[in-house]
């Protein structure tokens, strides 16, 4: 699958993620792309079972639109529910979040080029792999790192501390300083966003 057709499948299933469902034409105000490309993207996301239509209510005038949401089996509910009592029993202090920062940091990009562009490159990347819908654009303070989707929103929800470790992965992955602009859990916003301090 090229880049482009795995970017706009991403944000689908992000948007998808953030509502109980959507139908196409929903889609396609949402992410501003034409219906006859949504139908591409979802047909792609239902052959690799990762989406499902729902059946369309009975009882309703006319013909109702296809409606599509996230696939049960695409989340691993067993895991966010030990998750979630892991983090509830177990005190972690700001030693933990930084060893576990370095950690995955280590995972998603494991040899980092030098140059600082190359690097905030790599990590985008990186944070893709792992579901982020992450990108980074300059602006006049410098770097900022948006996060569209949040693939741990389940268990963010009840222990914010994730954000946390999220803003720590880039300071460890860029060596930078990081300033939490808002977050998709904190601040009910569509994205996160890291401003890079340079």
């Amino acid at each position: 699958m090229d880049t482009m057709n795995k970017s706009t499948e991403d944000e689908i299933l992000a948007t998808l993620a953030q509502q109980d469902s959507m139908s196409v034409l929903e889609l396609s105000e949402s992410l501003n792309l034409t219906k006859a490309d949504i139908r591409y993207h979802i047909n792609k996301l239902l052959e690799n079972s990762i989406i499902q239509k729902i059946p369309p209510e009975t009882g309703i005038r006319g013909r109702p639109a296809i409606r599509y949401k996230v696939a049960n089996s695409y989340f691993s509910h067993n895991l966010v529910a030990l998750l979630n009592a892991l983090l509830s029993t177990i005190p972690i202090n700001d030693d933990d979040i930084w060893k576990i920062a370095e950690y995955y940091s280590s995972l998603i990009t494991p040899e980092f080029p030098q140059s600082h562009i190359s690097k905030l490159n790599a990590l985008i990347i990186g944070l893709n792999k792992q579901n982020y819908s992450a990108r980074w654009e300059t602006q006049f303070k410098g770097p900022v790192i948006f996060f569209s989707n949040c693939p741990y929103r389940q268990i963010a929800l009840n222990h914010p501390i994730i954000c946390e470790l999220d803003k720590q992965v880039i300071e460890v992955s860029l060596n930078k300083k990081i300033s939490v602009i808002n977050t998709i859990v904190l601040n009910d916003t569509k994205n996160c966003k890291f401003q890079i301090l340079i």
